[in-house]
């Protein structure tokens, strides 16, 4: 949740930009980085970027403007 907090506290920031952010923040490897959840639906980092995004709107730390 960190460098999502840090990354998104002053900025507007696109999902895609904050995935991409995270992932180099941990440096993850091209195959970390495609590894897919069990259903297969997405990748581990898009999920976990999503729901530390969300965890910190709903603690008040980030602003979403807007949905989508």
């Amino acid at each position: 949740m960190l460098p999502m907090l840090k990354y998104g506290n002053d900025r507007v920031v696109a999902f895609n930009d904050a995935v991409l952010r995270a992932s180099d923040e941990f440096g993850l490897t091209d195959e970390e980085r495609e590894r897919t959840i069990p259903s297969g639906n997405m990748t581990y980092v898009r999920n976990r970027v999503g729901w530390a995004i969300t965890y910190l709107v709903k603690a008040g730390l980030l602003y979403r403007p807007h949905r989508a």
